[in-house]
């Protein structure tokens, strides 16, 4: 039996700064989802903050986004590391873990409004790894 390794960072917090919802024509249509993922992460501190611009489209249909919001979720690694040293795992998991935060978001909000409710299915984040590993800077020091 193998024994779970504990990760090397851990969720700090999360935040949805700006949203922006234009109700659906269909009830319960699907959503085309587009994420935009970037990353600031500061070696002096060991944070890492994530941020992620989503836009919810109705699936064969040409109009404005029906969902649009920026989320923003703060990390802290155990031991500051290097930006060479973040691990790969890390970037596919720091989405995965926001995710749910985001989905729930949506679902409450479109509940609230009384407007159908939209509930995004699981997702698979493997695709967004390269991505937010290429929109990650490192941020300099304020010395």
């Amino acid at each position: 039996m193998l024994e779970a390794k504990r990760a090397e960072f851990k969720f700090v917090k999360f935040h949805i700064p700006r949203f922006n919802y234009n109700e659906t024509r269909e009830n319960q249509g699907e959503l085309k989802m587009q994420f935009s993922p970037r990353g600031i992460y500061s070696p002096k501190e060991g944070k890492f903050e994530l941020s992620i611009s989503f836009t919810g489209f109705e699936k064969n249909k040409k109009r404005k986004p029906v969902i649009s919001l920026d989320c923003v979720a703060e990390f802290i690694f155990t031991n500051k590391i290097g930006f060479e040293e973040i691990p790969d795992y890390f970037y596919t998991n720091s989405v995965a873990i926001v995710f749910p935060y985001l989905r729930s978001f949506i679902s409450t909000v479109t509940l609230q409004a009384n407007t159908g409710v939209i509930m995004l299915g699981v997702m698979n984040f493997m695709e967004i790894t390269q991505p937010l590993k290429e929109n990650t800077t490192v941020a300099e020091s304020t010395i």
